[in-house]
């Protein structure tokens, strides 16, 4: 599935922020793309061009492989500086590791860089996440260890414990 299209205001009245891509006449082009060729590969993604000078403006792509045992997945974002809330061009990658459910068990291990060169923090967080799922309850032990450091953040680890119960009522 393939898409690529823009939008065109008929009464030229600004009602977006200028920053969303939009102006009196028309948007940005945007388009959407999802490819599933075989069972266990997909990929999808969809992106905004400056419809002055074709520029991307923002990206955000996505995919996964599926193995017998385990599946990847991996992505990456990327917003121009006039498109993020900082100012500042935003570029990261996302990949993660998720084993398929064993005896009602899995286990996955996620990554999330900083692309950014200029940026002192290449890893912004790291986790790895034991499951156990049954027909009554999930039950998630996660540790997860940040990376970021500005002002007031530091990095830090987390231990979570979710219980999510189904079927009440």
């Amino acid at each position: 599935f393939i898409f690529f299209g823009q939008t065109i205001r008929l009464d030229h009245r600004q009602v977006l922020p200028l920053t969303a891509g939009e102006d009196k006449n028309a948007s940005n082009f945007v388009s959407s793309i999802y490819f599933v060729p075989v069972s266990w590969f997909d990929a999808r993604g969809r992106m905004m061009f400056s419809r002055h000078d074709f520029s991307t403006q923002i990206s955000e792509m996505a995919g996964n492989i599926k193995f017998p045992w385990f599946t990847v997945t991996g992505s990456h974002i990327y917003y121009d500086r006039r498109q993020s809330f900082s100012g500042q061009r935003l570029s990261q990658l996302s990949w993660g590791v998720t084993s398929n459910k064993y005896r009602d068990f899995s286990l996955a291990y996620s990554e999330t860089r900083n692309l950014k060169s200029k940026s002192a923090v290449h890893l912004l967080s790291r986790s790895i996440v034991a499951k156990h799922e049954n027909e009554c309850l999930t039950t998630s032990i996660s540790v997860i260890r940040t990376g970021y450091r500005d002002r007031d953040l530091r990095p830090d680890t987390k231990f979570i414990l979710q219980l999510d119960f189904k079927n009440l009522g």
